[in-house]
């Protein structure tokens, strides 16, 4: 199926101002969030939040002191657990409601909402095993494949980007626009971008290699 967004956050509105630096950081990876809870003129709440969570890749719960004890967080818990890609989070030290306890929630209690805190960033791999199993699962080699002298690395500091279908090209009555800027679709396939600019020396070392 095609998925609008790479990630779905569920969280109580009392927690809107601690949930947000955890969004701004998963958008900094790359990845595409719903979090607003503003609906669209005409919409219903139910199925604006359904059509949204079935169009996201991975759901992240933020179990806190007030989501625990909200039905709108766990009948999307619910939903994101039988669809296989729930990522939970403890953004207070609280048992999570009955039925998840056993899965695993990544405690970011004490999280310094920087993306080196060793928590956030096992978190970070987890939610990209999810979100793009495929890539994931070669990062290293499986337990039954066969030995390779080749695995697909991605070196520290890279991130996914999705690829998807884009608009190039000026509208015609966009102001100094060129006769050649004819509109078309162009389709980009998912690719890696390091978030640090490279360096001269960085550079010079994939000039000699290749």
């Amino acid at each position: 199926m095609d998925f609008k967004f790479d990630i779905f956050v569920s969280y109580a509105h009392e927690d809107e101002q601690r949930v947000r630096p955890i969004v701004e950081n998963l958008q900094q990876q790359g990845w595409s969030v719903f979090w607003d809870r503003t609906i669209p003129s005409g919409r219903t709440w139910h199925n604006y939040i359904q059509k949204a969570l079935y169009e996201s890749r991975c759901v992240i719960v933020a179990w806190s002191k007030h989501s625990v004890d909200s039905e709108w967080v766990i009948e999307e818990a619910l939903y994101a657990k039988r669809k296989g890609n729930l990522a939970p989070l403890l953004l207070d030290s609280v048992d999570p409601p009955l039925g998840f306890s056993l899965v695993q929630a990544a405690n970011l209690v004490h999280w310094d909402k920087s993306d080196t805190y060793p928590a956030f960033r096992k978190y970070l791999e987890d939610i990209t095993r999810i979100i793009h199993p495929v890539a994931s699962s070669q990062l290293k080699p499986s337990v039954k494949s066969a030995p390779s002298t080749k695995q697909l690395a991605v070196p520290s500091g890279f991130v996914l980007i999705h690829g998807g279908l884009f608009t190039m090209g000026s509208p015609e009555n966009e102001v100094d626009r060129s006769a050649d800027e004819t509109q078309h679709q162009v389709k980009v396939s998912d690719f890696y971008l390091c978030k640090y600019t490279v360096t001269y020396a960085e550079f010079k070392k994939f000039i000699e290699a290749s």
